[in-house]
């Protein structure tokens, strides 16, 4: 982004904070309706095979295994975390548009 005018900065992350807001709505209009809530294999940010309920504009709905609720929030969403919530959490069909996501936090990453 060091090439980039601040405009065009700004406009990128107007963008991406828009199509976050489309990936909240997404996964909560995919899972949302589903009696057994999508699970995440293994270890999924500080919780052991937790349930996909849901996100909103704090982070991921998380129902770990002793039944209560957590939220991972969105500033500690790693692009392999986030990768495997758009594996989990949307259709195959639906994940491609939020590529762009997951190339931004590659590249914030340190």
């Amino acid at each position: 982004m060091a090439n980039t005018t601040a405009g065009e900065e700004l406009a990128s992350l107007h963008n991406l904070a828009q199509l976050q807001n489309t990936l909240i709505t997404a996964i909560n209009e995919h899972v949302g309706d589903m009696e057994r809530k999508p699970r995440f294999a293994g270890l999924f940010y500080a919780y052991q095979e937790p349930d996909l309920l849901g996100a909103n504009s704090n982070g991921l709905v998380l129902r770990p295994m002793d039944g209560s609720r957590a939220i991972a929030p969105w500033n500690r969403i790693t692009p392999e975390l986030l990768t495997r919530v758009l594996e989990v959490g949307l259709p195959e069909e639906q994940r491609q548009q939020f590529s762009a996501l997951v190339q931004f936090l590659t590249l914030q990453a340190p």
